[in-house]
């Protein structure tokens, strides 16, 4: 069966079709992963995550380039993961930095007040979606100005103080008085 046959197929939600692709595919969605994340591992997670959006995203495609639109989809999929594990990286950084405030500091219930107050925000933060949180993490935790953040995720400045008003606006209302109370906002 020609490959434009079978994609017609599997958009109308035939999966004899659908698993047809897979095996024609599945080499150039996994080089294009491993390529991008240099893991075994990772990229036959990522692999199965991008047949997983195809799947539910095929009655959408435009029948134009059945390969680049697979490969774009791999890319970008590669590409939010990678993204999403610098934020947590970032984050097991800051609990690390508290971890050696609190041992150069004596005075234990300051060291368990500290320690309560940066974890009770970086779960807050960890809640939020990836470009809320990257930029309170940037601006707050490693005290870069607007315009750096801006040209880092390559937005305008002013986009910047809307994502931190955000932000902050959805961390008060996920977590309440809990924040008020500890003074971060």
């Amino acid at each position: 069966m020609r490959e434009d046959e079978l994609i017609r197929r599997a958009m109308i939600g035939e999966s004899r079709a659908f698993e047809d692709l897979i095996i024609i595919y599945k080499k150039y969605v996994f080089s294009i992963c491993y390529k991008l994340l240099k893991d075994v591992h990772l990229a036959e997670n990522l692999s199965q995550e991008t047949f997983l959006q195809v799947y539910l995203s095929i009655a959408k495609f435009d029948n134009k380039n059945f390969k680049n639109w697979i490969g774009r989809i791999a890319t970008n999929k590669c590409l939010d993961y990678i993204r999403k594990e610098k934020v947590q990286t970032k984050v097991v950084e800051v609990l690390k930095e508290t971890r050696e405030e609190s041992k150069l500091n004596q005075n234990p219930i300051h060291n368990i007040l500290h320690k309560e107050k940066k974890e009770i925000i970086l779960k807050g933060i960890n809640r939020l979606p990836d470009k809320y949180g990257k930029v309170l993490i940037k601006y707050y935790i490693e005290n870069k100005d607007y315009s750096t953040i801006a040209v880092e995720e390559g937005i305008k400045p002013r986009t910047v103080e809307t994502r931190l008003y955000r932000a902050k606006k959805l961390l008060k209302n996920s977590m309440g008085d809990e924040l008020l109370y500890e003074g971060f906002l």
